[in-house]
């Protein structure tokens, strides 16, 4: 089994910085989640807002279908792709439907075309990320062996701290650390 190297020039902190940009700069990527008998649901998101921490925040109608489909759903994924820097990050968390919040970035304009009922029809999720995959070819985020594995970091207790990813063995498996 070939294990793949967290590049040493590359800090957490650093990689979050990237994924942030990445997510700032590119606003539409696909959240996937499961249904309780396993089936996916993806759904194309737009994202109004990326906090510093990587959080993410979506905007949809509380009687939608995306809401409906994420609802109760204990992990979720965001995958956003730079096709521009051949890179993508991938987000992976709990979502959250954080109303306070939601009152706090509701804008009337264009609020109000898409969501009639004003704020009160608005659900914002916050997608809170405590793992986050990150290939960046222009950026030189691309692990051995040549990007065929992401650069990963996971939340702990004292902050964002790198795993090793690493790719497929020849029996057709997946091992991650």
């Amino acid at each position: 089994m070939t294990k793949a190297r967290q590049p040493e020039t590359q800090q957490p902190t650093d990689l979050l910085a990237l994924a942030v940009d990445t997510a700032r700069r590119n606003p539409y990527g696909f959240l996937a989640g499961a249904d309780d008998a396993g089936r996916p649901h993806v759904r194309l998101m737009q994202h109004l807002v990326v906090d510093d921490d990587a959080t993410v925040c979506f905007g949809a109608s509380r009687r939608s279908r995306k809401v409906a489909d994420v609802a109760g759903t204990p992990e979720v994924g965001y995958a956003i792709e730079d096709r521009a820097a051949f890179s993508y990050v991938t987000l992976y968390g709990r979502l959250v439907d954080d109303q306070a919040r939601c009152l706090e970035l509701w804008d009337d304009e264009p609020g109000i075309r898409f969501f009639p009922d004003g704020p009160t029809d608005f659900a914002l999720l916050e997608l809170v990320p405590h793992r986050i995959e990150l290939v960046d070819f222009t950026a030189r985020v691309n692990p051995e062996p040549h990007g065929l594995v992401p650069s990963v970091i996971e939340k702990t207790e004292t902050g964002w701290e790198p795993r090793i990813a690493q790719r497929a063995t020849d029996h057709g498996t997946e091992t991650r650390t």
